[in-house]
Parts: structure tokens; sequence; C-alpha cells
């Protein structure tokens, strides 16, 4: 239960996140952020998925280096993919299902200027529109920044509206929300959305 939403705007890359865990019939806030940056590499993280993962993912993971003749797609889908698996396996956290290996969330990566999204097969795609979304408020969220193309609103207004829409119509997503960003230079910088 969550809503990560993303968009690419000029050189950088905004990831949203909302605040809310769901355990049974519970509900909290969580303290720790769904969207972090990654150590060690710039690229940043908004996650959907078992807290462990997320633990994980901002406590252990370091992404291998990206080798200098390699693409994004390749080097995301090869090095950075097969790190992600490793640190999950080895932490008990990656299952098999039907002999098929699976991960306990999906991710969205801002990396070098390119929004990707990972699926919980660890398949990795980019969406063509340059904005997406994982989790429960998802399709909300996804119907919400695109509603808003051509607005000439800032991406951080963009996001938080997707955001909202998703806390207002899905009651697995919940502020306060996080937004982060990153140039593709590697220069972070974190923004919080407007009051």
């Amino acid at each position: 239960m969550t809503c990560i939403v993303g968009l690419v705007e000029g050189k950088t890359v905004y990831i949203g996140a909302d605040s809310l865990a769901v355990t049974g019939c519970v509900e909290q806030q969580l303290r720790s952020p769904k969207v972090f940056c990654c150590k060690g590499r710039d690229c940043l993280i908004g996650y959907s998925g078992t807290v462990r993962m997320a633990n994980l993912l901002e406590h252990k993971f370091v992404p291998p280096g990206h080798p200098a003749e390699m693409g994004v797609e390749q080097y995301l889908t090869t090095f950075f993919v097969d790190g992600l698996r490793a640190t999950l396996k080895e932490a008990g956290t990656a299952a098999k299902t039907n002999e098929q290996e699976v991960s306990t969330g999906s991710l969205l990566v801002g990396y070098r200027g390119g929004l990707y999204k990972i699926g919980y097969d660890y398949g990795l795609m980019e969406a063509a529109a340059g904005f997406d979304a994982i989790g429960s408020g998802e399709e909300i969220a996804l119907g919400a920044i695109h509603a808003t193309m051509g607005m000439k609103l800032q991406p951080l207004k963009r996001l938080r509206l997707a955001l909202e829409a998703a806390a207002d119509l899905c009651r697995g997503v919940r502020g306060p929300f996080v937004i982060e960003s990153l140039l593709k230079e590697g220069d972070n910088e974190h923004q919080q959305p407007p009051a």
C-alpha cells in the first residue's frame, strides 16, 4: 500500500512518495521516507513493497560501478539489477515462485536523467511519456500526472497533485509527501513540496 510517482523535466528526475505503511488492519506513518538517494551512486530510488526491502536498499545496497562504454539501460538491466538481486537474496528477501525469482517490491529509479521502473520480476522499463508510478495508488497517480501535462505547472506541484489524488481516492496512500530530485550531472538536491 503506497504511491510512488516520478517524472523527468529537463535534466532533473523527481520522485515523490507517500508515508503510509499498512500491516493487516494497522496503518502507521513512516518516519523513514520511501524515496532516497542511493549510497555511493548518483541514483534516486522510490520503493513499493516490504519495509525490509527498503531497509536493505537504503542501508546495504551499493550499486556496482557503471562501465564507461555501457549504455544506461544495459547497465541498469545487468550490473544494477544483478547487484540488487544479490543483496536481496543474501538477506533472504527474494523468493522463488514457480521456479521464477521475484523480489518483495517494485522500484522507481532515477538515474542519469531517466526514470526507470523495476518490477517484481526485476524487469526494467522506461515510459516514453517521462513519468511513471508504482504502488496501490499507481493508476490514480498516473491519471493525475497525465492530466497536468501542458499546464505549465512546476514538477513539485505536479507530483504533489498526483500524490494528493492518490491519497484522496486510495485508502492505502497518505501524506506527508516527500519529494526528492536528482540532476543528470549527479548534483543531488533535496526538495520538499510546497505547503
